[in-house]
């Protein structure tokens, strides 16, 4: 019988939650990816969800070899799981200064991640000012610790409707 991997399990409730936030109304999900790369044997699992467009987030879910070899092997001492980023992304306009906007995110989700900018200034050739925060998880995610991405994903709906 086909045993499920903790990326397919942690995927789904990422999903459900999301899906259940859009089905009553709170935020949009406007893409949503499930790839695998055959070359790294990876899999990348991503959401992008908004509630006015003004500010869109994307989570993403990430798994590689390694993960899948402990997970499909068994192996004693190792626990398998997969990473999480978070990345939020608006229009830069002269009325966002990133350091307020850290400051905030900084208040709404602690000092224990790590957060990085990157400004855009084109996109597809044209011209347009977009400003990419990313909130680093730089742990694994188990399945044991679900209840914490939920928590991750409400803070998460949160900042879009406190921002947008």
């Amino acid at each position: 019988m086909f045993d499920p991997t903790v990326f397919d399990n942690i995927k789904v409730v990422v999903e459900g939650d999301l899906y259940d936030l859009d089905l009553d109304g709170h935020l949009q999900v406007i893409d949503r990816k499930d790839l695998i790369d055959l070359a790294t044997m990876s899999r990348t699992f991503r959401m992008e969800v908004t509630v006015d467009q003004s500010l869109t987030a994307i989570i993403s879910l990430q798994t590689d070899i390694k993960q899948l070899a402990i997970e499909i092997n068994h192996l004693k001492g190792d626990k398998p799981g997969c990473y999480m980023q978070l990345t939020f992304q608006q229009a830069l306009n002269s009325s966002i200064a990133i350091n307020d906007w850290e400051a905030n995110l900084r208040r709404k989700w602690g000092m224990q991640w790590r957060i990085s900018h990157q400004v855009i200034q084109y996109v597809n050739g044209t011209e347009e000012n977009v400003l990419k925060t990313t909130i680093h998880l730089d742990h694994l995610i188990f399945e044991e610790t679900i209840d914490d991405v939920r928590q991750i994903l409400l803070l998460l709906y949160e900042t879009l409707k406190e921002n947008s």
